[in-house]
């Protein structure tokens, strides 16, 4: 049982008067350790918690940006990436992602409860600087040289090697 089972008259009051005055909740509530700013906003026949960022943390993106020049970028190298966007694209499908580093905490707690040593894996060092535009190249080829035809006339993509996933959804 839900421990909002208790009170559901509660949170249908809440939600009732935020919904009728079109207006949110904003209130801090302390997650993973850290105190965080939230958004309580009515959502069907519950509330949705929305974190936010202090004044704080929050940076104009012009600064982050200001070194960046306005020269114009290469036709064929554009045209290079979108083709690679385009060869990644599918639909989204959020069940497809999982937190991993979640999911390897949970496993290193579970060896240790069962007695067993972790195995330390020693840091690699630095890779070399990869060309970003020869990497694009590549894939893209290895995807072109990949693609086959279904029976209903419709292209097979198989998966390439890049961790790049590219969703369409609307925003």
């Amino acid at each position: 049982m839900s421990r909002w089972s208790s009170s559901p008259g509660r949170i249908a009051v809440i939600r009732e008067a935020l919904r009728r005055s079109k207006r949110i909740g904003i209130g801090q509530v302390v997650l993973g350790g850290k105190e965080k700013l939230v958004a309580l906003k009515p959502n069907g026949k519950g509330l949705v918690l929305f974190t936010l960022r202090y004044v704080a943390e929050v940076r104009p993106a012009t600064l982050y940006f200001e070194d960046l020049s306005n020269q114009p970028v290469d036709a064929a190298q554009v045209a290079l990436a979108q083709k690679l966007i385009n060869s990644r694209s599918s639909s989204l499908n959020l069940a497809s992602f999982a937190d991993r580093y979640q999911t390897a905490v949970l496993d290193l707690i579970k060896s240790k409860v069962a007695g067993k040593e972790p195995v330390l894996v020693p840091r690699s060092e630095n890779g070399k600087v990869v060309n970003l535009m020869e990497a694009l190249r590549k894939s893209v080829a290895q995807r072109d040289r990949k693609t086959a035809v279904r029976n209903n006339g419709r292209k097979k993509v198989s998966h390439c090697s890049m961790s790049v996933e590219i969703r369409r959804h609307r925003i």
